[in-house]
């Protein structure tokens, strides 16, 4: 049963099939071809290529979507200057980091010691078992950490993710609650059936619940009368920390054009978009992107506060 514990666990459904025996479906991410039994008449299994080349593509994802944070990290944000809140680019690059991590399993142990099998049945020798035990490690770490590693290296869409003080307290959750889902599949996919399958969805549920008050959270602030801000002074905060992107014609070397084709030049574009701000700017630290331009907490304060007052206008 060498082969079949090495190559079944190559597919990166830890030992599912290694239990079953092969049942190859083509190759993917997630099975590494048709594999036919040693004796069974075939020189060599057709094993490998479809999951490496998924592999290889994770690798290059994961360096594609970090390659935007090298500005980031030259003005010192990488996570929030070594503290434990993320920014949006150390958010992708804990994603990254564990994308490479799985490649590496791939590439440094499930596809050599495949090889090795491979040629040991092809030199009619018995594979060592602990080739298998190796590639079933590596490929059971790969399967349980499928799910998080999705949604971080996209998770710079999600500002929930990265701009909670704690946020290495979401990532800890996710990565936990993609593992107990992963066990639930895993466990139906061998037929297990009773107890084994009726703990991980309660406990994704009430993990889900508890994710979710957390990045819900937000501290109530009030400003002293004395330190609120009026429309000029919302103004001048946005012209110094908004206006390099969002203007008609953005000084920001990396900005074409406004994102989103939002602009806000003037006090009534910052009323128009006022909703927008307060989401991306107040209750969350998704802009400026990375804080390139250094907005403090008292300025996101300030114009949440003004906002909620119903944005007052000075008169001239």
């Amino acid at each position: 049963m060498p082969l079949t514990g090495v190559l079944a666990t190559t597919s990166g459904s830890a030992g599912v099939r290694a239990r079953r025996g092969l049942r190859g479906r083509g190759p993917g991410c997630n099975d590494s071809g048709d594999a036919k039994r040693p004796g069974a008449g075939s020189s060599r299994p057709a094993a490998g290529h479809g999951f490496r080349t998924c592999a290889l593509a994770v690798g290059l994802a994961a360096l594609l979507m970090t390659t935007p944070a090298r500005g980031a990290e030259e003005h010192g944000y990488w996570a929030h200057r070594l503290g434990f809140s993320l920014t949006p680019f150390a958010a992708v690059h804990v994603g990254a980091t564990i994308g490479t991590i799985m490649v590496a399993n791939v590439f440094f142990i499930i596809i050599p010691n495949q090889k090795i099998v491979v040629a040991d049945l092809i030199a009619r020798r018995t594979p060592e078992a602990r080739l298998g035990d190796e590639a079933k490690q590596r490929s059971t770490h790969n399967n349980y950490l499928t799910l998080p590693v999705l949604l971080m290296m996209i998770s710079s869409h999600f500002p929930m993710i990265f701009s909670n003080q704690h946020s290495w307290i979401v990532v800890a959750l996710v990565l936990i609650i993609g593992g107990v889902v992963r066990d639930y599949f895993n466990a139906k996919n061998e037929g297990q059936k009773g107890n084994r399958l009726k703990w991980q969805w309660p406990a994704a549920t009430v993990l889900m619940f508890i994710l979710m008050a957390f990045v819900s959270y937000r501290e109530d602030v009030k400003v002293a009368e004395d330190d609120q801000l009026e429309s000029n002074d919302v103004l001048a905060i946005v012209q110094t920390r908004c206006v390099s992107c969002h203007a008609t014609k953005p000084t920001d070397p990396d900005i074409e054009e406004a994102p989103g084709a939002v602009k806000l030049e003037s006090i009534a574009d910052v009323k128009k978009y006022s909703a927008k701000i307060l989401k991306q700017s107040v209750l969350t630290n998704a802009m400026p992107l990375a804080n390139k331009t250094e907005m403090t907490k008292q300025e996101r304060q300030g114009i949440g506060d003004w906002i909620r007052r119903g944005m007052p206008i000075e008169e001239e």
